[in-house]
């Protein structure tokens, strides 16, 4: 069977793999200690997914974000090398998607919700991802009582790798 992955890096990122016929999805958070990334857990992590027949991942290519500090644009850079790294390695072939690209892929068929004149990203999301994926968990862990949008990302980029990488 073949696998495919989608990375929302970041902070408090997540990994999704969803095979081809989307009956098998798992959703792993980027392990970290405290406020930094797990290196070595996130190394085991890779070793696990290599053991699975990944043709492709697709990464959420994202910048520097205006107006953040220096040093949390410097972790999210680190991160994003980093999982670039784990790939390279464990010649997982990938692509940078940028958000604006999956997004509107799979927000099609939802109506457009704002939130303060912009376009309500976290919201179009999750509604993308309870009507394509109506069983799927959406919570980070079993204490939470709302949907992570960086698991719901990850598993939106996850479907857009799947249809795009056949």
């Amino acid at each position: 069977m073949k696998y495919y992955l989608g990375v929302d890096p970041g902070q408090n990122g997540y990994l999704t793999v969803m095979s081809e016929d989307q009956s098998e999805i798992f959703s792993f958070p980027i392990p970290r200690v405290k406020e930094k990334v797990d290196e070595l857990k996130l190394c085991e992590l890779f070793d696990d997914l290599m053991k699975l027949n990944i043709v492709h991942c697709c990464i959420e290519d994202v910048h520097s974000v205006f107006g953040a500090s220096a040093k949390s644009n410097w972790s999210f850079g680190y991160i994003v090398g980093f999982l670039t790294c784990n790939l390279i390695t464990s010649k997982i072939p990938f692509t940078r998607v940028q958000p604006k690209v999956w997004q509107k892929e799979l927000w099609q068929g939802i109506p457009l919700i704002k939130k303060d004149k912009n376009t309500d990203t976290k919201t179009m999301s999750l509604f993308a991802a309870e009507r394509l994926f109506p069983n799927y968990n959406l919570l980070r862990t079993s204490r939470c009582k709302t949907p992570d949008d960086n698991l719901v990302d990850s598993l939106l980029i996850a479907e857009y790798c799947r249809r795009h990488f056949k």
